[in-house]
């Protein structure tokens, strides 16, 4: 989390966006998602105008990308998040 916080901390004068990428902390399982959770935290903290766009590219049928999507906003507190179009409209709507 220390490193998170120093290239935020770096950078917020010159991002219009922080974009944390889920497959890096996804991969580090429970501990991986906790950090993503917490500089998702920092970043509305110390620098609330500034969004956070969750690079995860979801998409899936529609109960499970609603499932997602709770993940995304309810759980992370993102602001945004990449998805993938590919399954259509219905698969995209929950987000």
């Amino acid at each position: 989390m220390e490193f998170n916080k120093a290239i935020i901390d770096t950078t917020a004068e010159f991002v219009c966006a922080f974009k944390p990428q889920y497959a890096f902390y996804g991969a580090k399982y429970v501990d991986g998602i906790t950090a993503l959770r917490d500089t998702i935290h920092y970043i509305h903290k110390k620098y609330p105008d500034i969004p956070v766009v969750l690079d995860a590219k979801r998409n899936d049928i529609g109960n499970t990308s609603e499932k997602y999507a709770t993940e995304v906003f309810d759980v992370l507190k993102a602001d945004a998040v990449t998805v993938n179009p590919y399954l259509g409209q219905d698969a995209c709507q929950p987000f």
